[in-house]
């Protein structure tokens, strides 16, 4: 599996850094066929291009460490990508993209407590 994340659509929302990225997975079966549940199949080999948006983080060297060494020593910083939301198959826009993110994050709130009848 292949992932390929853009530079042309990262955002860095309360010092997080979420980037717009692709991957490409094996298409899915076609829905359908005979009637019976079994769906036409597709040719092996086909991929299609799964966008989303997500995180890197980072985990070697562990990025609290107080240990300068680490970081001297490593070459290449390994991170694991953590998928916010995923996009579907067709390229979004950086404006779509971000409208996507800034919802994401803002559901992910707690909501604010309206003032009560007493304050006001």
């Amino acid at each position: 599996m292949w992932m390929r994340c853009t530079t042309c659509a990262c955002e860095f929302v309360d010092g997080l850094l979420y980037f717009l990225c692709y991957e490409d997975v094996p298409e899915e079966p076609a829905e359908g066929g005979d009637g019976e549940g079994k769906g036409e199949t597709v040719a092996i080999g086909n991929m299609v291009r799964m966008w989303s948006i997500g995180q890197w983080v980072q985990t070697q060297p562990e990025p609290v460490t107080d240990d300068i060494y680490e970081w001297v020593l490593c070459w290449v910083p390994q991170a694991q990508y953590h998928r916010l939301l995923c996009l579907g198959g067709e390229e979004p826009t950086a404006c779509s993209a971000t409208d996507c993110l800034l919802g994401a994050l803002f559901s992910q709130q707690s909501p604010v407590e309206s003032p009560s009848p007493e304050t006001t």
